[in-house]
């Protein structure tokens, strides 16, 4: 019996021993598949930074990107380069182009001088009215663009709530659904999510007095605003294309109501996605190109 006793003690300490082996076994082929891992995403990241620098090399010397100065080679060029697809060494490369003055430019609602254009304004209360949106959002959009208010008179109570929100211009989405949170969370109203914001709204810093929307891009919501018409007009005359302002078939009312905006037919300035995939592992890169300047800016990495 207590030979069948210690032969049992000596089985159990070589399976524990085992069991022990097998587990720290376990622990350092994780780690090693972690560092394995991290190794590969590092290469990746060193890959995609390459990539980028070649393609802003090839951009800022291509004379044929470079040399389009109407609206007719803007459109001939968007419409044969929209999207381009290749593949090298594994790696799968996603370029898109597109119009960077497509979007109507929130902050262009106050001037520098923290002057609101109540005719912009209205035109916006007007879009989102017809989702039955309440047009004090639009005055809570108002409070973040205007500097801060010695007399804390503003138009909502959104700094009371978020005393530490950036004021002056709204820079960002992010910024922008802090407005939308409050709305929302005040007015006990959602049909403010059946707005699609982020299709037609252009966030940036100081754009109030260099952003003019390219009308041959302009999407259907913006000429909402712009003209304070239909869904079905506005539809219209997002398809056409423009060789001049005066060439677009408007009426008086609508001719009257453009001129308040800062509007073009051509407007040099694209929007560039990069989407590059290697195996799992994948990034998206945006940023916006100045044509005449041969510049970058607005410069969005995600991984």
């Amino acid at each position: 019996m207590r030979y069948s006793s210690k032969k049992g003690i000596a089985l159990l300490v070589t399976l524990l021993f085992v069991v022990l082996i097998l587990f720290s076994l376990g622990v350092g082929l994780k780690h090693i598949n972690k560092a394995s891992h991290y190794v590969k995403q590092e290469i990746f990241l060193h890959q995609t930074s390459i990539i980028l620098d070649d393609i802003l090399t090839f951009i800022h010397e291509s004379d044929d990107l470079n040399s389009l100065n109407s609206a007719d080679m803007l459109n001939e060029f968007l419409e044969t380069n929209s999207f381009i697809a290749f593949e090298h060494s594994g790696i799968i490369i996603n370029i898109r182009l597109e119009s960077a003055r497509s979007k109507f430019d929130l902050n262009s609602l106050v001037s520098h001088e923290n002057i609101i254009n109540i005719n912009r304004a209205e035109s916006l209360k007007q879009y989102v009215g017809k989702s039955m949106v309440s047009s004090s959002f639009v005055d809570i959009l108002l409070d973040l663009m205007t500097d801060v208010k010695e007399d804390n008179l503003y138009k909502s109570a959104i700094f009371d709530e978020k005393p530490d929100l950036f004021r002056d211009y709204i820079v960002s989405y992010k910024h922008f659904s802090e407005a939308i949170d409050f709305y929302e969370n005040s007015y006990y109203d959602n049909n403010i999510e059946d707005i699609d914001f982020k299709s037609f709204l252009y966030f940036y810093e100081n754009s109030q007095d260099l952003y003019k929307v390219d009308l041959n891009y302009a999407a259907a919501e913006v000429w909402e605003i712009l003209l304070r018409c239909d869904t079905q007009r506005a539809i219209e005359l997002s398809n056409d294309f423009y060789y001049s302002i005066e060439s677009i078939d408007l009426n008086d009312d609508e001719k009257n109501m453009l001129s308040m905006f800062n509007t073009s037919i051509f407007e040099p300035h694209l929007n560039i996605y990069l989407d590059i995939t290697k195996g799992e592992y994948n990034s998206k890169v945006k940023f916006e190109y100045s044509i005449p300047d041969r510049k970058e800016s607005k410069l969005v990495y995600k991984i």
